[in-house]
């Protein structure tokens, strides 16, 4: 996952325009346009509307820039919190990372962490959140990234880095489908009632997103048909 080509296309969604964009970047406006262009090609999706004097995302580009703003602000908390830890001097790090996505995040911001701190041995662990708060509190665990609806007391320090929105995908032959909102709108709001015919996949039972989930279910008054539970 390339941070830096995330950059190039956030700054041309910002300024609608691939020269602003590349003089913002201070990069020629063809190397600028080569990196669109073969990101498209990889992603095999069209993330902007090429427009005579500007540029408008795609639905695919919404979300890849929505997710691209995330990564890059989840790498902007981790470089501080890890820079103050370890002031460039030798030593070890462990980090707790949810198995969710935590892999995902730590091989995003590794690699420009350790061109900083090549001294700097870091152990990624990957553990659920209870338990990452466990570890965090008996001082066993130095960092940990995790997912949490609402923050728990206890002696521990937490620094919010994203918020994400939970949606609930359904097939477009849904009977409900019909009342989503066009892409590009705000997300419509589910109605939980209208689904008790339907089988659900969830996420394992030690995650938050099912902690969250579950309560949503007991609050619309009944229990869920799962076929499948996954991490």
């Amino acid at each position: 996952m390339n941070t830096k080509q995330m950059e190039y296309i956030v700054s041309i969604s910002e300024e609608n325009s691939i020269t602003k964009a590349a003089a913002k970047l201070y990069i020629t406006q063809s190397a600028l346009d080569q990196q669109l262009i073969k990101l498209e090609k990889e992603l095999g999706l069209q993330l902007f509307h090429r427009a005579k004097n500007s540029l408008k995302l795609t639905e695919a580009g919404q979300v890849y820039v929505s997710h691209a703003k995330k990564m890059l602000n989840i790498k902007k908390e981790a470089y501080l919190i890890l820079s103050d830890m370890a002031e460039k001097q030798a030593g070890t790090l462990t980090i707790g990372l949810t198995p969710e996505r935590g892999i995902e995040m730590f091989m995003t911001v590794y690699p420009d962490f350790y061109k900083s701190f090549p001294e700097m041995t870091v152990t990624p662990r990957e553990i659920h959140v209870k338990r990452q708060l466990e570890m965090l509190r008996n001082d066993t665990l130095d960092i940990g990234f995790v997912t949490l609806s609402s923050l728990p007391t206890g002696g521990l320090t937490f620094i919010p880095i994203t918020q994400d929105n939970m949606v609930l995908a359904i097939p477009a032959s849904h009977p409900y489908a019909k009342y989503a909102n066009p892409p590009g709108k705000q997300l419509a709001v589910a109605d939980l009632t209208q689904f008790k015919e339907d089988t659900f996949v969830f996420m394992f039972k030690e995650s938050t997103q099912r902690t969250i989930i579950d309560a949503l279910f007991e609050k619309a008054g009944y229990k869920p048909k799962l076929i499948l539970e996954t991490s």
